[in-house]
């Protein structure tokens, strides 16, 4: 839903689908009802069965939960009143149906209602689970089987849904009564630099944040409950779990039920959250989580709760703003099994430096305690470390941590809040490793999901993220702060977080990360590649398709081990898995674990499986090769993937110059249509033919246009050529308009003046150009590139000569200008563009200059005279429009590079590329498996032999 309906409005469609369904499905139901007051006040849908005994829902407001006791209660009032014999309490997010009408406190069944279209006839198949749950209970005495995991979170998520509304009411109340609050208050919205929200966002997040603080100390302080009353050190009082929290309002509702005497090891102290308001609503509903927590073994639960609510409850775009996204678990653990290799009884020391709400370092705890036979609860606490900038879900983490085991005593919880560029090796505040070997800082591990921020949001500044890169290199040397390795200053967070991290580690130690794929793609990822290739070992990357893992389809894992063995670096294979069904985290990490080797004479090899795909290439040849996109290694299909390396394949600015097209700085004022020609009588000599875009064009030929660009190069050259010495004095433009003035150009001068009235010269761009209206002499290509692709993947010839915009790539054949054009409308060609291009929001593919420059295109050089002519033939049927000329064009290619396929196959294959892009992972299932079949072609033959280089040139080694 995209926003939450009103209770009367949601209650009105709810009865609709509710109706509808029952009149409409199979189902043992009969009618469906309104029980409600004149004013509304009480109403329930009555549901009658008489072979179920029927069902009452009630639905309530969105700021009373369906768990509290007045609205359970009024719920089995309606059921005894109608006369049915189930019960159920909902509102717009959440709903609960009980085990027992007589006993609502007891087992419940829970359905979440928040990513439900009310317009769905099935409610997105909540209606019919409802209703079977329904005649479970009828006809088996029991509800279906839920996993107490589902459960938990739906009574958290209805617990925070209800209060929070309350708890920024009184929050506002506070900041203009309690000064102390008010104090406490503006302290937290300077320290989280909350400044830029408005009064209402902030209380709101306030209230939100605290909601969920309250739930997780419910959680955790429940789980103590759980414990026999001797399993805790006597004479231990519990703390506050998270820095300041209020916890005497959680204690007050457990006193009675079980003795609290365990300290989790959080720091505590003050805080916002330490005096938030209380009133007796928000007591009520927090008495009402902990009596339902009561019903759930919560230490049964293993996975990360926490993490999953944080992602759950706190908003979006407060994740968004922190660059945080939370990890699954399961890749949490193919992380962790990689990364922490077994060493007898000996704990590995670990780190997370962007821990978030811990779901790393509980997944590394459960290794620990796992691989070692004798590590104890604190052993392995002491052995982990978390940091983060962000205090809030750092203290998540230490609750994550601390709540592994509530059999034993928990001292410390090892986490630092604080921007992790702040932390060094040799930081202080780093736990002792106990041994010299193991120095601080010596880790033998770095885990994460480090915050995914853009290189432009980087706060206070790059230099804080860069400041580290100097520490590489020999003494009175920086390669990669500023030298021959130096790393692009356009790099987004990530990669500094990485190369950051591999500092921390000891020789041998793994860093095993989720990072975005931008850094395979983009100019600013190949100085980043070759870091890696000069620091580490780098054994797996591994991407994931939707059906696999739909959240990480623009991410990608990164195994890497420190090395600084040249050698042993080089041979080493790299790895670059494709995962196309889901796996466990042991065989995923089992995959990416494999030391897979490839022949000496090969450039790389391919293993395919139905579940995953695999490319190996020799690190000696990725250092070789320098930084160069990379994901084609990952997501091409498999046929194509030799193509890129293929001895038959060279770079497109071998046979054209490459450049971007006319940038005019104002194409509002420059770019003139027919119409504003006849309305201001602009002279023809100064208008040159072009075109703005070829988005629309439907044709691969172009040979008219109704659009120009103000060209007054030739002129202007003329006039500086008589007139020396005014070139670059400001007084050129008012010369050179007094020389249209006297050439009779009245209409043109008078067009320029406007331009100048609307402050057109002093634009950015346009005050560069001498004089401003001279866009100096304007490219004409023959091939017009497109700069981004949709669905349809294509270049246009130039026939007409016209001068195009920067929305187009202008490709200057230099080198067999008979075949060239064609073969850049060949299927071949787009498919190579969807391997090299990058694919950008909503489905964009695309191409900047370099990358153009630098696509591999069949290699004109190498073709025979009758492939070159059958090439040409064929192009200038495809510019004709004749039946078929695709086709022969496609097939003179694939003869050429000896792929055993039909054209119809290779144009299928590129259809199913674009819808992949197109569509969208989420939608786009079917045609993936028909490009993943691909990989049961025989490649053998397809892949280029391997020569080593005797020697890089522009080694980073040579500083």
């Amino acid at each position: 839903m995209s926003s939450d309906p009103s209770a009367a409005d949601f209650r009105r469609r709810l009865l609709a689908r509710v109706r509808e369904y029952v009149r409409d499905a199979a189902t043992p139901f009969d009618a469906v009802s309104l029980d409600e007051d004149v004013d509304e006040k009480r109403a329930a849908i009555v549901v009658e069965s008489a072979r179920t005994g029927g069902l009452a829902v009630v639905v309530t407001s969105e700021t009373a939960g369906p768990l509290a006791a007045d609205v359970v209660e009024r719920a089995c009032e309606y059921a005894a009143e109608a006369g049915v014999e189930h019960v159920a309490t909902c509102n717009a997010r959440d709903l609960f149906l009980f085990a027992d009408a007589d006993a609502a406190a007891g087992a419940y069944y829970y359905l979440d209602f928040r990513p439900v279209d009310l317009g769905d006839p099935t409610l997105d198949g909540r209606l019919p689970a409802l209703l079977d749950a329904v005649r479970s209970l009828a006809t088996d005495g029991s509800l279906p089987e839920q996993a107490s995991r589902k459960r938990l979170l739906g009574t958290v998520q209805s617990f925070h849904g209800a209060v929070w509304p309350r708890l920024r009411t009184l929050a506002r109340d506070s900041y203009e009564t309690n000064s102390a609050f008010t104090a406490g208050f503006d302290a937290w919205v300077e320290a989280n630099d909350y400044a830029p929200l408005d009064a209402d966002a902030r209380f709101t997040l306030a209230a939100k944040q605290y909601a969920y603080l309250l739930a997780t100390e419910a959680l955790f302080l429940d789980v103590l409950c759980e414990q026999p009353p001797d399993s805790a050190e006597p004479g231990v009082t519990v703390g506050s779990l998270v820095d300041g929290v209020a916890v005497d309002s959680v204690e007050h509702h457990l006193e009675g039920r079980c003795e609290l005497d365990h300290d989790p090891g959080v720091e505590s102290g003050r805080s916002l959250f330490a005096s938030f308001p209380h009133d007796a609503d928000t007591r009520t509903a927090l008495g009402t989580l902990l009596d339902r927590l009561d019903a759930t073994a919560l230490s049964d639960v293993e996975e990360d709760v926490l993490g999953e609510l944080y992602e759950r409850l706190v908003p979006a775009s407060e994740r968004k703003a922190q660059g945080q996204f939370y990890t699954h678990p399961d890749v949490a653990a193919a992380i962790c099994d990689w990364t922490l290799q077994s060493d007898g009884d000996r704990v590995p020391r670990v780190l997370d430096p962007a821990s978030g709400s811990g779901t790393f370092p509980v997944e590394a705890y459960h290794r620990i305690r796992d691989g070692s036979s004798t590590a104890t609860h604190q052993e392995a606490l002491d052995n982990l470390v978390a940091v983060d900038v962000n205090r809030f879900p750092l203290r998540l983490t230490a609750l994550n941590l601390s709540s592994r085991t509530v059999r034993e005593q928990t001292e410390a919880v090892h986490t630092l809040a604080d921007s992790f560029f702040d932390v060094s090796p040799r930081d202080e505040r780093l736990p002792d490793a106990g041994t010299e070997r193991r120095r601080p800082g010596s880790f033998d591990a770095v885990v994460g999901n480090p915050p995914y921020i853009r290189q432009e949001d980087l706060s206070p500044d790059k230099e804080h993220f860069r400041e580290h890169l100097r520490a590489y290199g020999p003494e009175g040397a920086t390669p990669y702060y500023s030298g021959a390795g130096k790393l692009s200053k356009q790099s987004d967070a990530y990669v500094y977080f990485v190369t950051h991290a591999l500092r921390f580690l000891r020789e041998g130690g793994r860093l095993g990360v989720v990072v975005p794929t931008k850094w395979l793609t983009t100019k600013y990822g190949e100085s980043f590649q070759e870091f890696l290739y000069d620091q580490t070992k780098v054994h797996a990357v591994v991407g994931f398709a939707d059906r696999a893992f739909s959240a990480l389809v623009d991410t990608v894992l990164l195994f890497v081990e420190k090395c600084v063995d040249e050698r042993a670096r080089r041979e080493t294979t790299t790895d670059f898995v494709r995962v196309k069904e889901r796996l466990s985290p042991e065989t995923l990490a089992s995959v990416a674990g494999s030391h897979r080797s490839v022949p000496d004479d090969r450039l790389f090899d391919i293993e395919t499986h139905d579940e995953y795909r695999v490319t190996s290439v020799p690190q000696q040849h990725l250092t070789e090769q320098g930084g160069q996109k990379l994901d084609y290694y990952l997501y091409g299909p498999s046929p194509f993937v030799p193509l890129v390396n293929s001895e038959k394949t060279r770079r497109l600015d071998a046979f054209a110059d490459v450049a971007f097209g006319n940038k005019t700085g104002h194409n509002g004022f420059f770019l003139l249509d027919e119409d504003d020609v006849a309305q201001w009588g602009v002279d023809e000599r100064f208008l040159r033919p072009a075109i703005r875009s070829i988005r629309d064009i439907d044709s691969v030929r172009l040979d008219e246009t109704d659009q120009y660009l103000l060209d007054f190069h030739e002129y202007v050259e003329a006039f500086e050529a008589d007139r020396t010495g005014l070139r670059s004095t400001p007084d050129l433009a008012a010369a050179v308009k007094d020389q249209l003035r006297e050439d009779g150009y009245h209409s043109t001068l008078r067009y320029l003046e406007y331009g100048e009235d609307e402050g057109v010269p002093d634009g950015r761009t346009v005050s560069t150009h001498t004089p401003w209206f001279n866009l100096g002499e304007l490219l004409v290509p023959d091939v017009l590139h497109p700069v981004f692709y949709n669905e349809r993947v294509f270049t246009v010839e130039n026939a007409g000569g016209f001068a195009p915009t920067n929305a187009i790539q202008c490709v200057g054949v230099t080198d067999h200008e008979d075949v060239l054009p064609h073969v850049l409308n060949s299927t071949v060609y787009k498919i190579l563009l969807e391997l090299w291009g990058r694919h950008e929001g909503g489905g964009a593919l695309q191409l900047l200059t370099y990358e153009v420059a630098s696509v591999p295109v069949p290699n004109p050089d190498l073709m025979s005279d009758e492939i070159r002519d059958r090439i040409s033939r064929a192009g200038r049927a495809l510019v004709r429009g004749d039946d078929g000329a695709q086709d022969d064009l496609d097939a003179a290619l694939l003869d050429f590079l000896e792929l055993d396929m039909s054209p119809g196959e290779l144009q299928a294959s590129h259809r199913g590329m674009v819808r992949q892009r197109v569509d969208g992972a989420a939608s786009e299932n079917v045609q993936v498996r028909a490009i993943d079949d691909l990989d049961d072609y025989d490649l053998d033959s397809l892949i280029p032999e391997y020569e080593p280089e005797s020697d890089r040139n522009g080694s980073l080694r040579e500083f």
